[in-house]
Parts: C-alpha cells; structure tokens; sequence
C-alpha cells in the first residue's frame, strides 16, 4: 500500500524536525512495517515556473523561437520548438542540472547548457512528457506545457507549484492484514498522530441536514426514501448499510492537476473527475465507493444474483454469475458486482449529467469469495476482505460530496437515502487492570500514561479504585470503550489493549531483563527410546518407507473395506465431503498410500506410526473430555508374490517384542483372508492383527496383479507388555555345552495350521529348547508342505546323535497319528 505524506499533512500538522524518514522509522516500530521510502520531488528539480516575456524568430531554423523566459528576478534566453508558444504563457522552464527525457527516447539525462543551430540555450522549455508528466497534462506533440490557467507562482520550483513535492511511503500489506482501519491515510495519520503526541484534525465532510437526519447508526434503523431515488436490500446480513445519493448537473471531464497528481503518486490511473473523486476517497478515508449513471439506473436493488444471470463489468469482461455472488441491481437487471466492479452499462461517461453515488457495507467473506471466483483483485476488494466499520459508509459518503462540490461547479445534491438493519456490531467495552497491563508489559508504567496512550488512540477510558482493606492494596480498574474504528474484531481482550499501550510506549523503552526459568531434571521417556528404535528396525532393518498421512478417513475406502462409520468421529468443517471422519484405523491411509505408489512401482514396503481417534472418551489433564487416541503402528507390503509371510516376518522381528499366537481365524476386517490373517497376542490380550487382503478387494482398489498383506498393532499396549516383559527378565549364564538344531518337513493337509503342529510338540522333551517356522508352500491335492526347524540343548552334557534321534523319532511318530503327516524326504 502507498502512502502520500501531503495527504497525511491533511489530516496533522507535521513539526519541520519531523522527517519522513523519521515517520516511517516510528510507524516500522510500533505500527506497520514500512518497506520503502520514495521522494517524489527529487525528479523535478531544477525545474521552474516561468513566463514567456518575448519570442523572436530563430535565424537559421524556420521551426525554432527564441524565448527570453522570466524565472523569478532572473532572465533566461532559450530556444523553443513548441507549436503553442505564446508570448505571456507560463510554463515550465528546465535549467542545467535537471532531468529531462528527449522526444522519443526513452530514460532521463541531465540538461546542460548548448548551442541549437548557431543560437545558445540556457535551458528548455518543458513538454510535459520530457518531464514524465503526460498523465497529468497531456498534450499534442510538439506542445509545452501550458500552466497559465493555474494561477501560479512565477520563479517557484514546479514540484511545489504543481504539489509534486511528495514522499510516499511503501507499507507491507501483511502488516495490515488485521487493521481495517489502517488501510486508509486518515488511519496512518491516526496513529502518527499518537506516536508523536500530535493533534488529528477531522476530515472535511459534507454537512447536509437531510443526511444529518439521517445520521447512520448502528444501533437504528432508519428508512429516508425520495421521490428520485429507491434503494431496497434484500440480504441485510450480507450489506447491513447502504447511502445511495443523486448528484444532478454534472459535467464529466478531466480532474483538476492536484488530484490527478495524488492518484498518479499513490499508483492509480486517473479517468474523469467522479471517478477520481471516488478514488481518492478510498484512499484518504478507506471507504471504497462507486458511481452510477443515474439515467441509466432504475433504482436500487441489493440482493443475490440469479442462477444463470450474467453481466458486462467495466473491463469489457462478461461474467456468469449465481447464487453465491451479491450484486447492485436496478428493478431491471444486474448493475454491478458488490464491491469489486461495477458494470459496463451504468458506467459514469463524458455523457452522464447525473449519478448515483453509493456507499455502502459489505460482507468481507463474500467479497473475497466473489473476487476468488471471478478472478478480480482490487482496490477495494482489498479493503472490503479485511472487514469494514458499518459507520465508515457515512462518512466516505459524506467526504466524496463535499468534494464533488469543490471540484465539480454547478453539481447539485439532491437526494440521500439510507437502508439499515439493526446492526449486531454493539460498542465494546473491554475490563482491565492497571497492573494487569504492567505485568505483561514487564514495566511499571503510570496510570496516567496508560490512560494517556490510549486516549491518544482513540479509546474511551474510565477508572474506578479498588480499595481493599483486608491487606491495605490499592488498585484501579479501567473500563476502557474500543473505537469505532477498532471494534471489527481487533481488540477484543485484555492482551489487545496490553499491546496497544506496549507499542505506543515504545518496545525500546523497554528494559532487557532475563527471565527467570526453573530448571528441572528430565524426566526418561522409555517409550520415546522403544518408538525411535522400532522405526529404525522397520526403516533401516527391513527397509520399508514410513509414511506420515492427515488423521480423517476416506468414506470412500471405509464403504470399501465394510467398515460400519458410525463408530467414527464426524468432523464439524471438513476439509472434503470425502473426509467428515477421523480415523479408527491406520489401515484405510495405507490403503490410499499404497494406491499412489502403485503408480511408480510394483514391489514396496510401508509403515506408519500414529494416532487413531476412538469414540469413547477418556480423562485428558486440562481437559473434561476427549476422545481416546490410542497409538497404532501399520504397514503394508506390497509384492506379486506371497506377502504374508514376508509381514509375519516383519512383525515377529520387531525389537523386544514376545507375542503368541492363537489361531488362524477369521479376522476382525471382512477384508482379509481368513486362511492368511493372524491375530497377535502377548499372552491372553489381544495387540493386533496381520494378514494378507482377500481376493475380491483387489479390483475394489484397483490392486490387480498384485499381492497386499498388513499388519496393525496397538502401539500402547506393545509398550506395557515390553515393559511388562522386561520387569520379569532373568538372566542365566552362558552354557558350556553347544546345541543342535535340525529341520523337519512334513506333507500335511492345507487345513492344519502351524499352531496345531506346535501345541503337540511345545513341552515334548526337556531338551528341545525352541521351535521355529521355516516356511509353507502348496502341493497338488489340498495338500501343503511345512518346515520347521528343532533347537535342542542340555546344560549338563554334550548331546549325542542318538539322543536327538531317539526324540525327533518320536515327534515325527506323534505328528503322523495326530495329523496324518508324512516326513518329507
């Protein structure tokens, strides 16, 4: 955003030893972030205003005058090849040492003194785009400036005659983002004003007693209707205020220099007087206005557009619209898009004699949802988003009339009219202690300095003394009143007046001090230790990707999985109608994971840590209720082979961990394979679940082709039973004595588990130390192949062939009666 400094000097009175490097030094410090500093004036130096006193011929070019110019008391002869010369003219004469830009050539050179066809020049007489000020006074080619009609000061610098003597001062939007109020000049000098301790002068508003009558109030409402004007809202939610005025008698044209000057330093193109009127109000008071062409209006309308309507905005652009965009319309059609561009048709032309002029309130949600939809970004819109006082429409409306009479002789306001709904925006009040601010600002600054600071910005202060007895304190309380211009939801709490009075005071008054923190000893996380050390194992060890995914569920992938979402927390707002539920699983994330990376490759391995969100409730410290959020560990496998026992695998070399298992059973998910799922117990308890996913889901996902098996275990309860594991470890020495370990493999019908075969032999003899799965594979006539391999060892002796023999004989004999097994060759 730009600022001008002149029109800051509108509003206060700024001492000489008060710099504008200065200003934007003390606004960076306590208000706004100023980014640059531009001294409009440096490009115009050594340039004057002059008149032309005497014009001869030029004596060796029938095109070029000699001019005897009077700049001040001094006289100057130079030559001129301007087709409007005239003899009494004032201009603007460029001596050496100004910039200038020659006729078709593009950057500015310094003038010096020379000598044109056999004549010296002493200087130039200026066209005004050889001193970058076209857009101002435009001109034929080949004319100079022409400033006679300007009542101006012969011999004075031109940047002070035409007013171009600015600084402009380059403030970071973000800064801003949550101050409506200081997206105007009348804001800036508010608080220049404060930090300086200097009088603000009001601005200068147009007093009509029918709009005094109709004085807008938030608290109010007042209907003022006239015969040539009728305004009706239909959504007062989304425009609680509307001013709609008549201006007669208009003559449409070029605004005078000075505004035209404003509006060109401040980045904004000039078009005609109202519309620069308009403009220039926005940027003075902050209140975003527009005009209509009265002829063309028949009346006014707020409300919501219509399905499938359309309008032609003043860039040429038609828009579709709908039900989600507000416009100003008359009784007929739509006239111009709320708040960010008004239509082609009622547009203010060389043509319109009379205008409506609106100033209104608009929903800053909606504005910025319009602007977003339809791809217009503007000046007002910018204001507009950040949400508007209702009390700022008056006011804007009020300094644009008093302007149009200034600048537009012979206007003729004839009517005003205002619609306004009870206004929800009530006078706000905030309570406070003078100590309160002084703890959290860290210094003891007075009460009367407190009260001071505020009152500067604009606050209403009253105290009222606590006295208590008991113990002999004394104190005040300070009921203190947000402005108007405040009260649009930045100052809401006691810390919002805190910083108020912080910055203003100053941060660099304040003293560095070192707080004072309390060290305490750490407290050893085991279970920290026991998560960094699984990831490793899974990340480094089996060399699996860990993925991180957003805690809402698919609907999608939980219908395709079967699981019932009642049992699932439903957010408020959700991101995706797709994702209104938070997770009870790992699974249906993984599932999404593993659908992205098939896209990229056909074997890999996932995993993820994190938490789930259960329907019942548990006790949370600072907290009444708060859903269970239980730690889950998944993964997933993914490969044209047999993943199960790949993950089995997995899940039974995860560090410290004990489990047995129970039996292959169907799983809790219909969605996997109830021959090839496991559920994972540590003695009776039941922490999780493996298993390979059923054939019918794989075209549900798309996974055709491939093989897919998971694992999920309830990280909490792998804790307490490491925990439980570790606290019952014994230790015994090293034996003396080698061990013996021999595989057996057995032709055994697909029905039998290796849990069966292990409950035979588990506790067989005394010198079987362990049993191990080895591996499992199909054979032809429902007949399947597992292997496993004996570790058998004594601590009294070394084991002799024969006596490992003599009990493997007798384990093959037991698995033959019980399961019809046969020892594979």
């Amino acid at each position: 955003m730009l600022i001008s400094f002149n029109i800051l000097k509108n509003f206060i009175e700024i001492p000489k030893n008060i710099s504008p490097k200065d200003v934007g030094s003390e606004l960076t410090k306590s208000t706004v972030e100023v980014e640059k500093i531009i001294d409009k004036s440096g490009y115009l130096k050594n340039i004057y205003t002059a008149k032309v006193e005497n014009i001869l011929k030029h004596p060796n070019a029938d095109k070029l005058k000699l001019a005897d110019v009077l700049v001040g008391e001094k006289k100057f002869r130079v030559v001129c090849g301007g087709i409007n010369l005239r003899e009494g003219m004032i201009t603007a004469v460029a001596l050496p040492g100004a910039q200038i830009r020659w006729h078709g050539k593009d950057g500015f050179v310094e003038l010096k003194k020379t000598e044109i066809r056999g004549e010296k020049s002493a200087g130039m007489i200026c066209a005004a785009n050889e001193i970058g000020l076209y857009e101002t006074f435009p001109h034929a080619d080949m004319e100079i400036m022409d400033l006679s009609d300007l009542n101006l000061t012969v011999g004075a610098d031109l940047s002070d005659a035409l007013g171009l003597n600015d600084v402009i001062f380059m403030i970071d939007n973000k800064s801003i983002t949550n101050r409506p109020d200081l997206w105007s000049h009348w804001g800036i000098a508010r608080e220049i004003a404060a930090i300086f301790n200097l009088k603000l002068r009001e601005p200068k508003l147009y007093n009509q007693s029918a709009l005094n009558d109709a004085r807008s109030d938030v608290h109010t409402k007042l209907k003022i209707q006239s015969s040539q004007l009728k305004v009706s809202i239909e959504d007062y939610i989304l425009c609680p205020v509307y001013f709609g005025c008549v201006v007669d008698d208009l003559e449409i044209k070029e605004s005078p220099a000075w505004l035209k000057n404003v509006l060109i330093s401040l980045g904004q193109k000039p078009i005609n007087n109202i519309v620069d009127i308009t403009n220039y109000v926005m940027f003075e008071i902050g209140e975003p206005l527009h005009a209509f062409d009265k002829d063309k209006m028949d009346g006014i309308v707020v409300r919501r557009a219509g399905k499938g309507e359309s309008m032609i905005t003043l860039d040429e652009v038609e828009r579709k619209l709908d039900e989600s965009d507000l416009v100003v319309a008359d009784f007929h059609r739509a006239q111009s898009l709320a708040g960010l561009k008004g239509g082609l048709l009622s547009g203010v032309t060389q043509k319109t004699k009379s205008i409506i002029l609106e100033a209104a309130n608009f929903d800053a949600l909606t504005i910025r949802r319009m602007g977003l939809k339809h791809g217009l970004k503007t000046e007002g819109s910018n204001r507009w988003e950040k949400g508007l006082h209702p009390h700022l429409a008056e006011i804007g409306m009020r300094r644009a009339l008093q302007l149009i009479l200034e600048v537009c002789h012979g206007a003729k306001i004839s009517s005003v009219i205002i619609e306004n709904k009870n206004s929800d925006l009530k006078p706000i009040t905030i309570e406070t202690t003078t100590k309160f601010i002084q703890n959290r600002i860290g210094k003891k600054i007075s009460e009367k300095e407190i009260v001071s600071i505020l009152s500067k910005l604009g606050f209403k202060v009253s105290i009222k003394n606590l006295n208590n007895s008991k113990f002999k304190l004394k104190t005040s309380k300070l009921f203190i009143g947000v402005p108007w211009w405040r009260s649009t939801g930045d100052i809401l709490i006691e810390e919002d007046i805190v910083e108020e009075v912080a910055r203003i005071y100053g941060y660099d008054n304040l003293a560095k001090t070192h707080e004072l923190i309390e060290l305490t000893e750490a407290k050893h996380q085991p279970q920290y230790d026991f998560e960094i050390k699984i990831k490793n194992y899974l990340s480094v060890g089996c060399g699996m990707s860990e993925v991180f995914n957003y805690p809402w569920a698919s609907k999608k992938i939980l219908d395709s999985l079967g699981i019932n979402d009642e049992k699932h927390i439903e957010i408020a707002h959700p991101s995706a109608e797709d994702n209104k539920f938070l997770k009870t699983s790992l699974l249906s994330g993984l599932i999404k994971n593993v659908e992205d990376n098939l896209r990229f490759s056909s074997s890999f391995t996932l995993f993820e840590l994190a938490r789930v969100y259960l329907s019942g409730y548990e006790k949370f410290a600072g907290d009444d209720k708060l859903p269970q959020q239980p730690k889950m560990l998944s993964g997933a496998v993914v490969t044209k082979a047999d993943p199960f026992l790949e993950i089995k695998g997995i899940v039974e070399g995860i560090a410290d961990f004990k489990f047995k298992t129970n039996d292959f059973r169907e799983n809790e998910l219909i969605s996997i394979n109830r021959h090839k799922s496991l559920v994972i117990l540590c003695g009776q308890e039941k922490i999780g679940w493996l298993g390979e996913l059923k054939d019918g889901y794989y075209e549900k996902f798309g996974f055709r082709k491939k093989k897919i098996a998971f694992f999920e275990i309830d990280f909490n309860k792998l804790i307490s039973s490491r925990e439980t594991l570790l606290s019952e470890k014994k230790y015994s020495p090293i034996s003396e004595y080698p061990c013996v370990e021999r595989d057996l493999a057995f032709e055994l019908n697909y029905t039998i588990k290796w849990r069966d075969i292990l409950n035979e032999i588990e506790g067989f003899d005394a010198l079987i130390e362990h049993f191990q799965f080895l591996s499992v594979y199909d054979l032809i006539n429902g007949k399947k192949s597992l292997a496993f391999r004996i570790k058998y060892h004594s601590n009294e002796k070394t084991l002799t062939d024969k006596e490992v023999v003599d009990i493997e004989s007798k384990i093959i004999e037991k698995l033959q009666k019980k399961f019809a097994a046969n020892l594979r060759k």
